[in-house]
Parts: structure tokens; C-alpha cells; sequence
């Protein structure tokens, strides 16, 4: 009998095992464990000897994809991602597909379609690379052929005793190429006995076929023994270090060239290279009749083709085959659409069709970045930031430190495929409807990354493959700058959902450990369903979510006391260690202005805030397990910082919210650019309604400044400094102007709030108007550039709309969905 908690572990691990964890690559699939099984998918064109110089791999801005999303994509079951490939002019159509009988049987289908009429037969080279990373790799052992097995015969082979392998079938190699299928067999401890075959469908595919007339006998016989039949499949293998399975494109690259200079060299003289087709040039030979733990699999189609990828553990009755893939993958898709229609219902104008389409290719393209990295991180913990110039500090005491893992999503998988700590909040408001419970496994991922001090980096930057897509002097992370805790407001916000839900059984004192088996394996709303298990998950984290919050009090405390600060109370004043003269990357709002001379002394609104929000959290998170005490000390610290925010940050002069300096008399000083930064007490929800007519004040002067048309209101959505401000639009014009769909979120959401709690006529009607117009402005914006250029984007110019930074940028920008299917009106 299981546990309620051992019930759902086995759940989720089975229905995540496997996904596209590597979003840095267009097509790359992987498990979510340490040592995995790395499989991906790569393409050229063939009919030049040019074309493997760009070669498709991984995402990048510079390949002129038209589009890369997911249209449809469950984590839990798989979806279909399409690539438009201009520069190629194909259409790359990925079918991903889990068995529900055995979700570690999965399928790909590849699907390839020409989108020009001129290039109908235009010849793709295909590259499927499966790498094997194990602990337990014997090339000796198993390729040396000391140990016999039978691939078939589980009996045959100590599981305990030998190591992990991955294998052609049969064992045996031909450099001439394979017909129809490829079969590799394999063993690894994680998931016993499988094979994956690579299919081909030579009655529906069409293979570039080599013209031999044009040559004489011997030059054919020397063609035909060198492995250059464009019409077959061929296959290589090589034994690679785990830390460098990821470079199978680096390697391919190689062995090519390699292969290319071994036809150059010393068939020259006896056959004429320059009639040799390029698609034939360009197949990689088995030069040296390796063995090894990385697998290339290459294809060479002409024209429009298909094939797929079956991996099926052994003896197991519920295989993904060629035969039953399609129906799988059909009824995978109306599941999504069903899911999707039951958990986003898109309210008017956006009720629609077209904006269904939209909306469903976004949050699966946001899922579509669900990756798991596993590997060690780089951290100073010894350079001193600079507090008295205020300039940038270079952290040359970086030390590898791990190895950890993460299950996260990412903000964009052209330019930022790894996680990001103030990102990943605003991403997870996004997946929450659709999948409660893989929520929480991410948050709680997350948290598991504070270290003893009770610091978390802002950027995860885990082992080499991530590494290798930041420049060196951003891959060290300072242990002494924190980063906005967006996670805690998403967790506080689910916490009062849940007591508002179920207060009768949020109780604290359940324990996960009753008999109790789940039935229902599809719901992804488990933690809903089954009290207990939000508390048993609640209990788990709440040490380390302690430490870290501890951790935000402690290196982030302002000057006050040393300064004889007279507020209502001095413990509460924060600072963002680590900003410079130029930025405050610490904030994540990197060149918005600041103080214009930096100093010790300075005091943040944002931070005061967010500090503000984590006591909420914790508050919640106490009064969910019964623990008193913590309880009133959350309590009594959100209620001291609500009070320094409202009678310390707030500028009648500017009427807004501002960060504080002490000025040349030594006396506080307001200093106001009016934009994002004035707003954060109002955007977490931090001004109390209906206690004072101060705070009711505050409220209404931040809707009119959000509504002002000379100040942050654009047609396109609210501009993240005012147009007023001597900063706006100068500089790197990063968060000084340009409109970003987060924050846009956050006004939607807390305008709604404070329009439904308030009793103030004017707020009432001021604020529905300014949420009806910017929910409209907003989303038609970038649903309209979506239209225009495929992508949503970074962020948004505020004078034109037009998409501007990373494109692809599926992490916050997708909660434009949310947007849309918030309420037309607030009633």
C-alpha cells in the first residue's frame, strides 16, 4: 500500500521522466535526471558542400528562423513544435508522443515539408544524435566484446554487475549504410533494458539517387566501397566524455571534414570528385569503425519526408510503434485542445477562434521551455563589491560549486535558455492553471537551490552546456546579490487561493503518511485535490524558505540606525547590494534610473516591497502549518514595512512612491522617475484599503499617473518610464521607455484589486476605465505582432508596439494569455 506522498511521486515521475528538457537546441530531448540519455535532431542543406556550415542545432537569432514553437504542447504527454526554416525553405514539423500505458515509452515524429515551389527538391541531410551519459560506461567491457549479452534476454545480462551500454542492434557496423530501419538496444540502471529505432519509410520517402552511368566501372566500385550511397542510412559512433555528449554538433562537424579531407586527399587521382553530387560529399563516413557511447544516424532525403524515433523499454506490452504513432499522436492533440478550452477560457474581444490559435501556441511554446539542467555553477564568495566608487566589480575568485539540478522553464530559448530567479515567478502565473502540480515540483526545485547561508543565484548557470551560451564574465554569480523573489509572491498568492478553497482542511496537522493510493493519475491538480499534500510539500520547503528570507533581511538592510534614520521603524529599509554607477541589475529593471550619485545610504521602494511580499508569504505559509509564533513575527514585519512604505517612500510632491537617498545635509531625500519603480507598492498590493484616507489618496494618484497619456499610458500598453523623465528613451533604453508584459500584468491585476476592495467612487471608475482600455491595447498589441512577425517579444516600443529584444520570448511575455482571459470588465 502506498502513501498518499509515495502515490503521487510515482506519478510525477513517470509523466515528467521525459521531455524536450533541452530548449537550447530546436529539437533535444533528455530525462530529468543526472545522467541521462541526450537525443537530438539536426539539419542541412545538401546540395551544395556549403551547406553543413549552417547546419541547425541549436537556436539562434542569427538563423533567420521564421518561427520555432510549440503549437499544442503538454508536459505530460507531449505535443507537436513546428520550425520554419526560411533560409532552407522547409517546414520541420515535430510530433513528441508518450504512451499513457507506460509514459517511458515515447515517440518523435519528424516530419519534413518544402514551402517553395523552386525547392521541391532540395535535398535536406538529417542527423539524429542519441549520446548515452553514464556513470558506469565500460568501452572495454562491452565494445571489446568481454562481456557477451543477448539483447533480448534479460537473464542473460547482470544488471547489477555490468555496466550501462547503448549499441547498434545486431553489434555490427557498415560503412556502406543501412536500409530502412536502424535499431540501437541499450542498458542503464535509471531505465533497465530499451531500444530506440530510427525508422524510414522508403516507399514514401524519396533518397537523392547517384547517377552511375556518368562514371567509369572502377570509379563506381571505389564509390560503392567508400560508403557514399546517398540512398541509405549511415551511422556512426564515438566514445565521448560525459561533460561532452552535448557537443554532438561540434563532433559531427568534425568527423565530416574529417571525412571530406580523407575523399580529397586520397581518392583524387582516382575518381573525378568534381561529378560526386554534394548530398554524397557530405555524408560522414565511419572512417575508423568506432564504438562508443554517441550515435550519429544520418538521412538524406530529396523533397518532402517523414521518419520517426520509437523509444520502447524491453519487455513491455505498451510500445510506441510506427503502426499505432499517428492515432496516439491525434488523440494527444483534441486532449490538449480539451485541456486548454477547460483551463483558459479567453474572455471577449478575445474569444475567438484566431485567438484561441494564438493563445494555445503560446502557453505551449512557455511549456515547450520546460528544461532540466544538472551540473555545478560558478560562485564568488570571496571579491568585495565596490561601495564606495559604485563601479563594476570583476569577480575573479570564482569557484565551481555543486553539482545541483533544476526544473525550470526559460525565458526565451534563442537568447536566455537557461532560468532565471526574478523571471521564473511571472513564468509559473502562466503554468499554474494549466498544471497546478508541475508548479509546485518547479518551485520547489527552485528552493531547493538555497544554499546554507540562505542565498540563491539569480542566474542558473549549470554545468558546461550552459555555460557555453553566456559570456565568460557573466557566468560567475556573487553570493551576495539577491534578485526580486517572485516565487514567494506566486506562492503567497497560491496560499490565500487555497484557504479561501478549503479552509476546513488546511489544517496543518495532516501528514502525508495515511494510506491512501490516488486514482485519478491524469489530474495535474493533485495539491487541490489532496489537501495533505500541499502541507506535506508546504512543511518540506519552509526551512529553506526561512533561511532565504532571513538571508533578504540580513544582506539587504539599509542604513538607519547609523544614520539616525527617525522612521516608524527602523529595521525595515532595504538596499540593493551590488548596483553600480549605471545599473541596478540586482532589481532585474537593469538601467532604470536611480539616484544619479550612488551611495551607501540609498534606500529602494522596489525592494521594500518585495521584502514586503516575502513576509506575506512566509505569513501564509506559517499560518498553513500552525506555527504561531512565526506567524505574528511575518505578521508584525509586513505591518512595519507597509508603514515605512506609506509614510517614509511616498512623495506628495510627485505623488508617487520613490527611493530615498541622504543628500549633502544629510538629510533623506525623495528621488522620483516616475515609472515602474513608483508603482511596486501598488503592484503587489502592498497599500492597505480602506485604513486611511492617506493610503486611499496614494491609490488613486497612482491610477491617474498610469493613465496619464503625457506620463506612462500608451496606446500599446504602460511605458516603463515616463515620457516626461530626463532618462526616458536615452542610453541603452532598456527599462527607460520600452513597454514590458509583466509589469503590464501586474497593473491589470492590481487595478482590478484595489477597483473590487475599494469604496471610493472615483477609484471605481477611473480604475475600470484604465483596465478596460490597457487589457485591449495591451494583448491586441502582441497579438498583432505576433501576426506580423511570428514571434512574441521581449518587450514592446512605446511608440510603435513593434516587438524589440530576444524574440521567442515565451517566458513572462506569454502572460498575455492570462490577459486575455481576464474579465472584460471589472465589475
Amino acid at each position: 500500500t502506498f502513501n498518499l506522498t509515495e502515490s503521487y511521486n510515482l506519478i510525477k515521475d513517470e509523466s515528467l521522466k521525459w521531455n524536450p528538457y533541452r530548449p537550447n537546441c530546436y529539437i533535444g530531448f533528455r530525462a530529468n535526471i543526472p545522467h541521462s540519455i541526450i537525443l537530438g535532431v539536426m539539419w542541412f542543406n545538401a546540395d551544395s558542400i556549403q551547406g553543413f556550415q549552417n547546419i541547425r542545432n541549436f537556436v539562434s537569432m542569427d538563423d533567420k528562423i521564421k518561427k520555432f514553437s510549440w503549437l499544442k504542447f503538454n508536459p505530460r504527454s507531449g505535443g507537436r513544435q513546428i520550425i520554419k526554416d526560411d533560409l532552407l525553405k522547409i517546414d520541420i514539423i515535430v510530433d513528441f508522443i508518450k504512451n499513457k500505458k507506460n509514459l517511458n515509452n515515447w515517440g518523435l515524429k519528424i516530419t519534413g515539408v518544402s514551402t517553395s515551389p523552386l525547392h521541391q527538391n532540395s535535398k535536406i541531410s538529417i542527423i539524429t544524435y542519441i549520446g548515452l551519459e553514464s556513470e558506469t560506461f565500460d568501452e572495454d567491457r562491452i565494445y571489446k566484446k568481454q562481456i557477451e549479452f543477448d539483447p533480448d534476454d534479460s537473464n542473460t545480462y547482470d544488471m547489477e554487475e555490468n555496466p550501462d551500454y547503448l549499441t547498434l542492434s545486431d553489434t555490427k557496423t557498415d560503412i556502406n549504410g543501412f536500409e530502412g530501419s536502424i535499431k540501437l538496444n541499450g542498458f542503464t540502471k535509471d531505465f533497465g533494458k530499451f531500444d530506440i529505432e530510427i525508422t524510414d519509410y522508403a516507399q514514401m520517402n524519396k533518397h537523392p539517387d547517384f547517377d552511375m552511368t556518368r562514371v567509369t566501372l572502377e570509379e563506381r566500385r571505389i564509390y560503392e566501397s567508400l560508403g557514399l550511397d546517398s540512398k541509405k542510412n549511415h551511422h556512426l559512433e564515438i566514445v565521448v566524455p560525459n561533460e561532452n555528449v552535448w557537443r554532438a554538433k561540434d563532433i559531427f562537424l568534425t568527423m565530416l571534414q574529417e571525412s571530406i579531407r580523407d575523399l580529397s586527399e586520397k581518392y583524387r587521382t582516382a575518381i573525378n570528385l568534381q561529378s560526386l553530387p554534394a548530398c554524397n560529399g557530405l555524408i560522414l563516413r565511419d572512417l575508423y569503425d568506432y564504438r562508443g557511447n554517441l550515435h550519429f544516424i544520418q538521412k538524406i532525403y530529396e523533397g518532402d519526408f517523414e521518419y520517426e524515433i520509437l523509444f520502447n523499454q524491453r519487455n513491455n506490452d505498451s510500445r510506441i510503434t510506427s503502426k499505432n504513432i499517428n492515432i496516439k499522436i491525434t488523440e494527444n492533440l483534441i486532449s490538449f485542445d480539451e485541456k486548454f478550452n477547460q483551463k483558459f477560457k479567453l474572455q471577449a474581444p478575445f474569444n475567438k477562434p484566431k485567438y484561441s490559435n494564438f493563445a494555445k501556441e503560446i502557453i505551449s511554446s512557455l511549456m515547450g521551455g520546460l528544461s532540466y539542467f544538472h551540473g555545478s555553477q560558478i560562485v564568488d564568495r570571496v571579491t568585495e563589491i565596490d561601495e564606495e566608487n559604485f563601479s563594476e566589480v570583476e569577480l575573479t575568485n570564482g569557484k565551481l560549486e555543486g553539482p545541483y539540478e533544476l526544473l525550470t522553464l526559460v525565458p526565451t530559448r534563442s537568447f536566455f535558455p537557461r532560468g532565471f530567479y526574478w523571471d521564473e515567478g511571472f513564468h509559473l502565473i502562466s503554468l499554474i492553471d494549466f498544471d497546478f502540480d508541475l508548479t509546485l515540483e518547479i518551485l520547489k526545485s527552485w528552493f531547493n537551490l538555497i544554499d546554507d547561508d540562505g542565498w540563491i543565484a539569480r542566474e542558473q548557470i549549470l554545468g558546461p552546456e550552459s555555460r557555453n551560451f553566456v559570456p565568460k564574465k557573466f557566468q560567475t554569480q556573487n553570493a551576495k546579490i539577491g534578485n526580486p523573489p517572485t516565487l514567494m509572491l506566486l506562492f503567497s498568492e497560491i496560499l490565500e487561493k487555497l484557504h479561501e478553497l478549503k479552509p476546513h482542511e488546511l489544517k496543518g496537522n495532516y501528514s502525508g503518511s495515511i494510506n491512501e493510493e490516488i486514482t485519478d493519475k491524469q489530474s495535474t491538480d493533485l495539491h487541490l485535490t489532496h489537501p495533505r499534500l500541499l502541507v506535506d510539500y508546504a512543511r518540506s520547503i519552509y526551512p529553506k524558505l526561512k533561511k532565504h528570507y532571513y538571508w533578504f533581511r540580513k544582506t539587504q538592510k539599509g542604513e538607519t540606525e547609523e544614520l539616525e534614520r527617525e522612521y516608524p521603524s527602523s529595521e525595515e529599509a532595504y538596499r540593493w547590494v551590488g548596483r553600480t554607477e549605471l545599473h541596478c541589475l540586482p532589481s532585474g529593471l537593469d538601467d532604470y534610473p536611480r539616484c544619479e550619485n550612488a551611495d551607501s545610504t540609498e534606500l529602494n521602494i522596489d525592494l521594500m516591497s518585495w521584502v514586503g511580499v516575502m513576509s506575506k508569504a512566509m505569513k501564509e505559509i506559517a499560518r498553513l502549518l500552525n506555527y504561531e509564533d512565526d506567524y505574528k513575527k511575518f505578521d508584525e514585519n509586513e505591518r512595519r514595512i507597509v508603514k515605512n512604505i506609506e509614510e517614509v517612500f511616498w512623495s506628495e510632491e510627485s505623488k508617487c512612491y520613490c527611493d530615498i537617498h541622504m543628500n549633502l545635509d544629510d538629510e533623506d531625500e525623495l528621488v522620483c522617475h516616475k515609472g515602474y519603480i513608483s508603482l511596486f507598492p501598488f503592484l503587489l498590493k502592498l497599500i492597505p484599503v480602506d485604513e486611511s484616507t492617506e493610503s486611499e489618496k496614494h491609490i488613486l494618484s497612482i491610477i491617474k499617473l498610469i493613465s496619464d497619456e503625457d506620463e506612462l499610458f500608451s496606446e500599446f500598453g504602460i511605458r516603463s518610464l515616463s515620457q516626461k523623465d530626463e532618462y526616458f528613451r536615452t542610453g541603452e533604453d532598456y527599462w527607460r521607455g520600452s513597454i514590458w508584459v509583466n509589469i503590464n500584468y501586474l497593473i491589470l491585476e492590481s487595478v482590478k484589486y484595489y477597483v473590487e476592495k475599494s469604496e471610493n467612487s472615483e477609484i471605481k471608475r477611473l480604475g475600470a476605465k484604465l483596465y478596460g482600455e490597457l487589457r485591449v491595447n495591451l494583448a491586441m498589441n502582441i497579438y498583432n505582432e505576433w501576426v506580423r512577425t511570428g514571434f512574441v517579444w521581449e518587450s514592446y516600443f512605446e511608440n510603435d508596439g513593434k516587438g524589440k529584444g530576444a524574440n521567442g520570448f515565451t517566458g513572462w511575455s506569454s502572460l498575455v494569455v492570462n490577459i486575455m482571459k481576464m474579465p472584460e470588465e471589472i465589475n
